[in-house]
């Protein structure tokens, strides 16, 4: 069987460098599994500086880190896992099989399952952070950075069910516009505008996706025992070399606020409970999903470098399937 591959090909320090370590190849495998979905995330950003994070960090010729959706082939059960770039590979022992329940249920309600891609990845961030850590509830004042993002969209929908007075960062008028006409309840700022600090009020609880200067900013507006939720760190993008740090440190002391960083898996035990959770807001339409999918092995380096270049509005896929029956 051929298996279509992205190997690391040098390291991405600079924006600009994304295109250029990607190496596509294809090698005959003895494989079990057929990728169907691919997850396009900020954390790929990391990964192609070689740095370590919850995975190893990579090396030149290896298999560039991503989190998919796979076929079982020969009994289409549908496998969760970080499995990397390419299209056919050997069953892992740490993929999590979907149960077919889930799956059964998606296509009765007509969501699609790969929608269970967001729903892992960005999703139980979502509710790891607002629900677990920040303990929102009606009337407090939370605030979210990049909320076109991803996983900003299911921050400011959890919000707003929970009746919490959310304001939005992003980064451009279009995505702005985007939130109000999809969203009229939430209040946006757009951080590039000169003076965006101003606009913010008193902040109860905060989901970080940036880091660096917007969350040293956001700081000096915290309310006493306010809480942090941080989930990324790479505001300047550009020169992963050039991050910045914070200043307002003392903010944290005096003002007692609680931080604590999140990621989609850590905490197995509340896992299934926070993905049951956010699939039931799906399913009964409380939680609407905004996904860009693009039908093209070949399209993960152009869509990466559409990503930090902020030109997405929502999630980013890349559709692999062939018809099968699940």
């Amino acid at each position: 069987m051929k298996s279509q591959q992205f190997v690391l090909n040098g390291k991405a320090t600079l924006i600009d460098d994304i295109p250029h370590v990607f190496n596509k190849i294809t090698k005959s495998v003895e494989a079990d599994m057929e990728t169907l979905y691919i997850s396009i995330d900020p954390i790929m950003r990391v990964w192609l500086t070689g740095a370590k994070t919850y995975l190893p960090a990579l090396n030149n010729g290896e298999t560039i880190h991503a989190f998919a959706l796979s076929r079982q082939i020969g009994n289409n059960d549908i496998y969760f896992g970080s499995t990397g770039l390419q299209t056919h590979f050997t069953k892992t022992k740490d993929q999590i099989k979907i149960p077919r329940g889930v799956i059964a249920n998606m296509v009765k309600n007509q969501v699609p399952i790969q929608y269970i891609l967001p729903i892992i990845l960005n999703g139980l961030p979502a509710y790891f952070g607002l629900i677990d850590l920040c303990k929102i509830k009606k009337g407090s004042n939370i605030l979210i950075s990049t909320a076109a993002g991803a996983t900003g969209l299911f921050c400011l929908q959890l919000g707003l069910i929970y009746e919490c007075n959310v304001y939005c960062l992003t980064s451009s008028e279009l995505k702005k516009q985007f939130l109000l006409q999809n969203f009229p309840l939430v209040k946006v700022i757009n951080y590039k505008e000169q003076g965006w600090q101003d606009k913010l009020p008193n902040i109860d609880s905060y989901f970080d996706n940036v880091g660096e200067d917007i969350l040293d900013q956001v700081l000096l507006k915290m309310n006493n025992n306010g809480r942090i939720a941080l989930v990324g760190s790479m505001g300047s993008s550009q020169d992963f070399n050039k991050r910045q740090g914070l200043r307002n440190t003392n903010q944290i002391i005096m003002k007692r606020i609680k931080i604590k960083g999140i990621t989609f898996n850590q905490e197995l035990n509340k896992f299934k409970e926070g993905f049951e959770s956010i699939l039931n807001y799906v399913l009964t339409e409380k939680i609407k999903l905004f996904v860009q999918e693009y039908n093209s092995f070949d399209e993960v380096p152009n869509q990466l470098l559409k990503l930090f270049k902020g030109e997405n509005i929502g999630k980013i896929l890349i559709n692999l399937t062939k018809p099968h029956k699940l």
